[in-house]
């Protein structure tokens, strides 16, 4: 995984998931990695064996806070990939209703054009998260001429 800053983001590569991760608090950069399709689950995995045990139960309040709280420290320490990996753990792994679907948002985006873009917005205090998911074309883009 490459971190990178906005005005250096180069158009998705295929069978990719950007997850950017945006501070409102004017202390944190944003945080941009490329996540490869083929790696997700050995990702979310990593952040769980570096949160320890509270992540073991997802879809509880409980494992959402530790995420925000791992999120908050890696920024502090300029730690991009844990930042981003906490930001997709808590788009999958919420407890919330209104999370419900996303794991299978997620996986249809990816599907429709082979990259997907997400983006995690952290609330003031590094509170509640709002998430937005696109689907991206795959690149270079190919432009077929009028039949």
């Amino acid at each position: 995984m490459a971190p990178m800053t906005l005005p250096e983001q180069a158009p998705i590569p295929p069978a990719t998931l950007r997850v950017s991760v945006v501070w409102p608090d004017g202390r944190h950069d944003p945080h941009t990695v490329d996540i490869p399709t083929g790696t997700i689950v050995q990702t979310l995995r990593v952040l769980e064996d570096n949160v320890g045990p509270t992540l073991t139960f997802p879809r509880t309040r409980k494992a959402v806070y530790a995420a925000m709280a791992a999120a908050l420290r890696a920024a502090d320490d300029g730690d991009t990939s844990t930042v981003t990996s906490a930001g997709l753990w808590i788009y999958i792994r919420h407890p919330d209703i209104c999370h419900a679907a996303n794991a299978q948002l997620l996986s249809e985006a990816l599907a429709q054009d082979g990259c997907a873009l997400l983006l995690a917005m952290v609330g003031r205090g590094a509170g509640k998260w709002t998430f937005r998911l696109h689907a991206m074309p795959s690149w270079p883009v190919m432009v077929r001429p009028p039949a």
